[in-house]
This record gives structure tokens, sequence and C-alpha cells, in this order.
């Protein structure tokens, strides 16, 4: 899936980037039988995009913690990634080991100190997923990279992904983030829909027959005046519905 907004991608890339960080690799040549059906189970969940599937691999006592606004921002989460996270690779998944101290400065950061880990976790799963989109015969080829990475537990006799629980100011912040998101998902709608089809007329020859984002994008934002970021995204869009009229042809 192409589009993150600001506030998820950032929050992505910093948990990431964080999560990562001063942890050493453990001993472990291979992932043992449970953790690989972990994995099996989340990349399962996200083929079939499925939040409840995903929400059954947290760890029960993260799940006991969350309230319901948390457990809908975690499934979104999890959702606006799936189409990254089909493309694990069961083997090239590094397993390290897990710094409790430093892993709650870094929710503790993520989470504006707002949030904090109830469960110590064992190790951090992480991979680089990187993927060549199919060629759809618009637009040009699309290459993709994306970090997995999220800590895990062993409860039971399984291993599940720890998330974090939030103290009482949580709440109000998600909600903040989350309409949000909402205002850019009505404002991404809005904007494609103003484009008019004799501007379309103009500017889907350049990503159907040259192919050329690049000058597509450009061309928009001189044909409708709005930013240079809103017309990717504009152009993203149109070439995922170009793509599925190709599809369907």
């Amino acid at each position: 899936m192409r589009y993150i907004t600001a506030f998820l991608l950032s929050l992505l890339l910093l948990s990431t980037l964080l999560l990562s960080t001063n942890a050493s690799y453990a001993d472990v040549p291979s992932l043992t039988k449970e953790q690989s059906i972990f994995i099996e189970d989340y990349i399962e969940a996200a083929q079939e995009k499925d939040a409840k599937s995903y929400w059954n691999l947290i760890h029960p006592k993260s799940r006991a913690c969350a309230s319901k606004s948390f457990k809908e921002f975690a499934q979104y989460n999890f959702l606006r990634t799936a189409d990254n996270l089909v493309n694990l690779d069961i083997d090239n998944i590094r397993i390290e080991e897990a710094n409790m101290p430093e892993l709650q400065k870094q929710v503790a950061f993520l989470y504006r100190d707002k949030a904090f880990l109830s469960v110590e976790p064992n190790y951090t799963f992480s991979s680089e997923i990187s993927s060549e989109e199919p060629d759809s015969g618009v637009c040009s080829l699309s290459f993709s990279s994306y970090i997995f990475s999220v800590p895990v537990a062993f409860y039971k006799g399984k291993w599940y992904e720890v998330l974090p629980c939030g103290k009482d100011n949580l709440e109000p912040y998600l909600a903040k983030q989350m309409q949000a998101i909402a205002a850019k998902e009505k404002r991404k709608d809005e904007l494609y829909e103003s484009v008019k089809q004799e501007q379309w007329d103009i500017i889907d020859p350049i990503l159907t027959k040259d192919r050329s984002v690049v000058t597509a994008t450009r061309m928009l934002k001189e044909k409708t005046g709005i930013s240079l970021s809103e017309a990717k995204t504009i152009i993203d869009l149109r070439c995922d519905k170009l793509a599925e009229d190709q599809k369907g042809k």
C-alpha cells in the first residue's frame, strides 16, 4: 500500500530505528518452531488483511491493557502496512536481544511519555523487506523497501508481539492523531475528485505512454496549483486506478 500519513510514517520509521538501537545479536542461528509459527501467522494476517488475526498475535497482557482506541489504532497501523508485510521472508528474520530499559525510553519518546511497556520482550524480530511491484503497463516500475521490526515475548508456549500500555493521558493524544489522519485522508480524496477530466486527458497519456510519474506530477501541480507533495499523492492514486483498469481489460 502506497499511502501512509505523515504521522504514521514518522511513527513507523522512528519505532523501526529506535527499537533496533543498542540491541546485540542473539546467538540464535535460526528461528525455533514456535518463532516460525509466529512469523507465518503474521504474514497470513497481512495477506488476508485480517486485523482480528493480527490482534491475536499481540501479547495477552498488552491486549488486556489496551483501550478500544489504542486497539483500533494498532490494527489500523497494521493494515496500512499489510501490503509490505506480505513480502516478509521468514528466512531473513534477524533475532536481537531486547534491552528493556532502552525500549522503555524509546516508547516514552514515541508516545510523548504517554505509554510504557508492561511486558519485557525477549527479542526483537526484524527484517528489511524489498519488493518490486508487478509491471502494470502504466506509470513506472515501483520498488519499495520497508523495515519490519517488532519486540516479542514468549508466553505459555507461544510468541507474541509486545505493544505498550497507555497512561491516562494517551486517549486524548490518540484521538487528536486519528482526527489528523482522517482529515488528511479526506483532503486526499477531495483533491483527487477536484481534478477535471480534461486535466486527466492531458496527464493520463504521460502515465500510460511515457510512464513518467515525475512529469505527470509536475504537470498536475501546474494545472491545479496544489503543492508538489499533494500532486505526488494524487498521481500515485491515479496510477493505482489506471493499473486496476488495465487489469480489467
